[in-house]
């Protein structure tokens, strides 16, 4: 019975220590509400008028894309790898089909994102292809 509780206590410890290692905390840096302004062949007009961006700030991280906001888990891996995964959610569907295409792609490059690079109060995104996304902070003008 002991052998038992020590093995188990032991494979717990290895668990919540395996778990911690793994992820780092988010940088200051990224903690923000970010607006896209740049994104494939949309124009930064489009990503203003749709209030298309994510915010890092809240507890719960979001992306929001005009008609609908969306919870992903934005987990830096070092100090430029990042992992995201676009947490599903109920089918929504927006009244501009623009709107609806843009969330698609977005979401597709958000799930293939491998990179990040801060730049003063620009964020950019490179995904696995090398493609780019580029925010800049909500609260910088």
């Amino acid at each position: 019975m002991r052998k038992l509780v020590v093995t188990s206590g032991l494979f717990v410890l290895c668990f919540i220590i395996l778990s911690c290692s793994s992820q780092k905390r988010l940088d200051p840096k990224l903690k923000r509400d970010w607006k896209l302004i740049e994104f494939s062949n949309f124009n930064k007009q489009l990503l203003m008028q749709y209030n298309v961006g994510m915010d890092l700030a809240q507890k719960h991280t979001v992306v929001y894309a005009g008609c609908k906001t969306q919870q992903i888990s934005f987990v830096v891996k070092s100090e430029k790898e990042v992992k995201i995964w676009v947490n599903p959610n109920p089918v929504e569907s927006c009244s501009e089909e623009i709107n609806g295409n843009l969330r698609l792609r977005l979401n597709g490059f958000l799930k293939g994102t491998k990179e990040y690079i801060v730049e003063g109060h620009f964020l950019t995104l490179y995904n696995s292809d090398g493609s780019k996304i580029k925010f800049v902070a909500a609260d910088w003008d």
